[in-house]
């Protein structure tokens, strides 16, 4: 029997791959393109039903999210090592802001 046909990636719209886990999780699910993961106990029949069925997010739930992505990627770039000054910048994290993602 052939598991779930899977949806694009909710973050990024992105192709995903399922991944036969161990027993404790059978079923994960990695989008190619931004890493997105979701692991489950679903077995490899209902493999990327949780994936498929999940909850789509409003513009304001998704401008949140993408908030506190753009914040926490500053933050990692701005604390590499080597004295340079590392980091976003404004208009580069309105541009992120601005994109509207379809998932």
């Amino acid at each position: 029997m052939m598991h779930q046909v899977l949806k694009a990636c909710p973050f990024c719209g992105g192709r995903p791959t399922i991944r036969l886990g161990t027993q404790r999780q059978s079923c994960i699910i990695i989008c190619d393109e931004c890493g997105a993961r979701l692991e489950s106990n679903e077995s490899y029949e209902l493999c990327g039903e949780q994936w498929n069925n999940r909850n789509k997010m409003d513009d304001a739930e998704r401008t949140k999210l993408l908030q506190k992505v753009v914040e926490r990627l500053d933050t990692h770039l701005k604390a590499l090592p080597g004295g340079i000054e590392c980091g976003l910048s404004d208009n580069y994290k309105e541009f992120i802001l601005e994109t509207k993602l379809e998932a």
